[in-house]
């Protein structure tokens, strides 16, 4: 004969309760995810990242590993080093690893949200450097001129949990009308064009090029880029009128139509 077991007792009913609570719980914290982790770089003036950049990096990849590395090194009391692949049980700092985006000189900086990787990367060379000294910045450093700058002394250097940033140049073509006494200044500025090259040209080329144009006389005097005698020809209106003739020159600057 087959009985009907009687209902659980309204203790035995708090427990259940109780335990199927407790899983739930339980499993909610097993699958929620982790909090995300600083970027660690230093602990007690001990380097814990490597900066990492590809085997084939151009120059401006190597020259903003370098600028890195010397900072820090400044910065924490440590040494760090530069690897063309990750090292093991430590921290990574990528540099100049590919970065597609459709903005000129762009740059981003990243960290990884367990705090092993932080990414930094350029639309192009000088995007590399660029992101360098937006890192540096961050972390407290100032470059005020060639010869007057801020750099901090923290042996336990992190960055915050998460760290994210992404900017670009608002302008494409920066500099001013004269030649800058130090180039890296020129790069910690954001600027990107030496007027006056000369003997610096293959140094501009190791600290990612340079992007100036020849546009200062773009229409006067035979401008570098709209030659007059290939189309003032066909196009006597783009140039200006010479002044007390009535009649179109490719001598002369705009003037009042």
């Amino acid at each position: 004969m087959t009985g009907i077991a009687p209902p659980p007792s309204a203790g035995v009913r708090r427990s259940i309760l109780l335990a199927t609570s407790t899983l739930a719980v339980l499993c909610m914290a097993g699958t929620s995810p982790a909090a995300p982790q600083p970027f660690v770089f230093s602990e007690g003036g001990r380097a814990r990242a490597a900066v990492v950049i590809p085997k084939d990096a151009d120059e401006g990849t190597r020259f903003a590993a370098d600028e890195l590395v010397d900072y820090l090194n400044r910065i924490t009391d440590a040494r760090f080093t530069i690897a063309t692949a990750p090292l093991p049980g430590w921290n990574t700092i990528h540099i100049g690893r590919p970065y597609k985006t459709d903005r000129y000189e762009e740059f981003m900086i990243k960290a990884s949200d367990d705090g092993r990787t932080l990414e930094l990367a350029g639309a192009d060379q000088r995007g590399n450097v660029y992101a360098v000294y937006e890192l540096l910045e961050t972390l407290g450093c100032g470059f005020w001129s060639p010869d007057n700058e801020t750099v901090p002394h923290e042996t336990n250097l992190v960055l915050t949990a998460g760290f994210s940033k992404r900017d670009a140049p608002a302008l494409s073509y920066r500099n001013v009308d004269t030649p800058y006494a130090n180039l890296a200044f020129t790069l910690k500025l954001r600027a990107n064009a030496q007027r006056h090259k000369g003997e610096v040209r293959a140094r501009l080329t190791r600290m990612g090029g340079d992007a100036s144009e020849n546009i200062m006389h773009t229409l006067h005097r035979k401008g570098g880029w709209m030659w007059d005698g290939t189309y003032f020809k066909d196009h006597p209106e783009w140039y200006g009128v010479a002044l007390k003739q009535d009649k179109e020159t490719g001598e002369w600057v705009p003037g009042d139509r």
